[in-house]
């Protein structure tokens, strides 16, 4: 079995049907189960993985920016002070956690994907009421449509014609049965367009608030970094 979880690059207890989880590493397996993250994004977290600046580096180097003391690593070949061009991936990503996207985030994301789901089935309600309009229903469905109207605006029910019952009109008058399940129709057509509008109002709102919280956190978070990044800092910008 050894050589099979080796061969398959798994757990045993993987292989005895113990967990769900193909990952052979259990300090990866135990933090996933603990915060709840996939493996997958224990792994990238674990990487080390970085990514660069040295473009920029090199425009702030080029107007002597890093030639002050503390700044880096003076590096005597090169007669200036040498700093890292790589940046943790990780660091960044613990910054977020701890700050509090880390709800409002999901929240938000959350919220106007609800909404905009909402919205969108509405609209499809809506839309297919639109197209039974001028349709003559089954009388199962004319019956069913009586029932809801009646339960939904007890002070004005619908009314047969001539004390004939329901059965007997849509036998006898047809017209007069596409008459009134178009307007019942139009009712519910009309009510489910409003509401569709209602949830894209807010499905913006929700959107706007996750677009400002995000922006204002990033803005700040870089100009926090102007003044305690690995740069010199910039105290203050000049009038």
């Amino acid at each position: 079995m050894m050589a099979y979880s080796i061969l398959f690059d798994c757990s045993l207890d993987y292989l005895y049907g113990l967990i769900n989880e193909k990952c052979p590493n259990v300090e990866v397996l135990d933090i996933a189960h603990k915060t709840g993250f996939s493996v997958e994004a224990i792994n990238r977290l674990m990487s080390g993985e970085e990514v660069y600046i040295d473009e920029f580096l090199q425009g702030v180097q080029h107007y002597g920016l890093l030639d002050v003391p503390g700044v880096g690593d003076y590096d005597p070949e090169l007669d200036d002070y040498f700093l890292e061009t790589e940046v943790s991936v990780s660091k960044f990503w613990s910054d977020l956690i701890e700050s509090d996207l880390f709800s409002k985030l999901p929240k938000d994301w959350n919220r106007m994907a609800c909404a905009l789901y909402t919205s969108k089935a509405i609209k499809i309600v809506a839309n297919d009421a639109k197209q039974e309009m001028d349709k003559l229903p089954t009388l199962e469905q004319f019956l069913s449509w009586v029932s809801t109207w009646n339960s939904l605006h007890p002070e004005e029910p619908l009314s047969t014609i001539k004390n004939m019952t329901w059965e007997e009109v849509y036998e006898k008058d047809p017209d007069f049965i596409k008459q009134v399940y178009r307007e019942s129709r139009y009712e519910h057509y009309y009510s489910a367009a409003e509401r569709a509008d209602e949830y894209e109002t807010v499905f913006w709102g929700c959107a706007g608030k996750f677009d400002r919280y995000t922006l204002d956190f990033f803005h700040k978070r870089a100009e926090e970094w102007c003044l305690s990044g690995p740069l010199p800092s910039l105290k203050a910008e000049s009038n």
